[in-house]
């Protein structure tokens, strides 16, 4: 949703800026996936100068309809993912993690999407516990 801080240049423009041209650039698209959300939720707790960019689930939800929406104006279908887990990570939060958590559960509720791929249960890190 926001643009990479200064410091951190490899992370580029923000999804939105980059979206149509490449994701619809020179020829036809007939699906698409919607992975958004990580770095959004991990940047305010791990870059100093992205303090500022906390955002709500209302936001990220609106973004993720966002994508839709504009796919099925250029004639493709989305498939969107849930956000997956990032616990264990120097940027991991408890407030990050509820609104990854809402974000999840309404992403499994929504019923207006083509598809919805659930990637939180299967990356949980307890699913992989001996």
């Amino acid at each position: 949703m926001h643009d990479a801080p200064k410091s951190q240049p490899t992370f580029g423009p923000a999804a939105k800026s980059r979206f149509t041209p490449q994701v619809f650039g020179d020829k036809p698209v007939g699906l698409v996936v919607v992975l958004i959300g990580v770095n959004d939720l991990a940047h305010p707790a791990s870059l100093p100068e992205a303090a500022d960019e906390v955002v709500t689930a209302d936001e990220l939800l609106a973004a993720i309809g966002a994508f839709v929406r504009f796919s099925r104006r250029h004639g493709a279908r989305s498939l969107v993912c849930t956000i997956p887990p990032f616990s264990g990570s120097d940027a991991w939060t408890v407030r990050a993690e509820a609104v990854r958590q809402e974000v999840n559960a309404r992403l499994k509720a929504e019923t207006s999407f083509d598809a919805v791929v659930d990637l939180d249960q299967p990356l949980t890190v307890e699913t992989f516990a001996a």
